[in-house]
């Protein structure tokens, strides 16, 4: 048997690892993922776009997915994570959309995320949110769109956000709606 299949499957295998570490986008949404997000998924530091909603996911959010710093869209929504929104996402200096409702999340919106400038979207609803939105949300002049709940009593929704001053007076429309 010859020795030469060996180096080619490495070489084949270098090459397969530096490809996928210029990957810029993952759009896995709607495929019936089963499985948790691995941690290592901090290695692919040129993603832009990771599109990973309505699948199966379970376990935690990787905090490491902070620490991919050209990320500008994060899409979670509709699997069954759970725990906490990890701190970290306000790293993520170039972030324009994250999208984690229907989930099992829990706990309050990590603080650094309002340090998340460029933020336009961010839906958390349908989770089990609790604590309240910082008044630091003015620091998010780009948001236009926003939904969260609040607990199991109240739900948020809020759209057409132009904030360039403080909140209370910089909402064009918002809607609050009691759960049954």
């Amino acid at each position: 048997m010859s020795s030469t299949p060996f180096p080619r499957f490495s070489f084949f295998f270098s090459f397969l690892s530096f490809l996928i570490s210029l990957l810029e986008s993952i759009d896995l949404g709607h495929n019936e993922l089963q499985g948790s997000i691995p941690n290592q998924i901090a290695r692919l530091t040129k993603l832009k776009v990771m599109h990973l909603g309505f699948n199966d996911l379970t376990g935690t959010i990787p905090w490491q997915i902070g620490e991919l710093q050209r990320l500008q869209e994060i899409v979670l929504e509709g699997n069954n994570l759970h725990g906490s929104i990890p701190v970290g996402f306000g790293q993520c200096s170039r972030l324009q959309k994250l999208k984690l409702r229907t989930n099992k999340l829990n706990g309050a919106l990590p603080s650094d995320l309002y340090d998340c400038v460029e933020l336009k979207v961010l839906q958390v609803g349908d989770n089990t949110l609790n604590g309240t939105i910082s008044l630091k949300i003015g620091n998010l002049s780009d948001l236009t769109w926003c939904k969260y709940k609040e607990g199991q009593a109240v739900y948020l929704f809020v759209t057409r956000f132009h904030l360039t001053c403080p909140i209370a007076t910089s909402i064009h429309h918002i809607s609050i709606h009691r759960r049954k």
